[in-house]
């Protein structure tokens, strides 16, 4: 018996999604992902509009917020576009899997 057929279907896809990790979209991605981690922890952790912040024309932590705040929804909406490729690829690798053994389906790759 070959290793890969002691794994679970979980773990052959788990495999499979570390294997193709290093691609440019997975790292895009994770990319974006952080950095809107990033802004909603920010924005969740510190006020922008404060009396002080408002009344001082030198001050852009409200102006900088502004900027954030805008341009969150398209981050994340992006971001929703990139999971739904992701979701649809580990679909394909699941019904494909079903359909037989791996060797039959990297034989059929091979063989397109």
């Amino acid at each position: 018996m070959k290793d890969y057929e002691k794994l679970s279907k979980q773990e052959l896809l788990d495999i499979v999604f570390l294997l193709t990790s290093e691609s440019t979209k997975v790292k895009a991605y994770l990319a974006l992902k952080k950095q809107i981690d990033g802004i909603t922890e920010y924005l969740n952790e510190n006020i922008l509009a404060t009396h002080k912040n408002m009344s001082d024309k030198d001050e852009k932590t409200w102006d900088r917020g502004k900027g954030l705040l805008k341009d969150l929804n398209d981050y994340t909406k992006d971001l929703h576009e990139l999971e739904k490729t992701f979701l649809n690829t580990e679909r394909s690798y699941i019904q494909k899997a079903e359909s037989g053994s791996l060797e039959a389906y990297l034989l059929d790759e091979e063989g397109k």
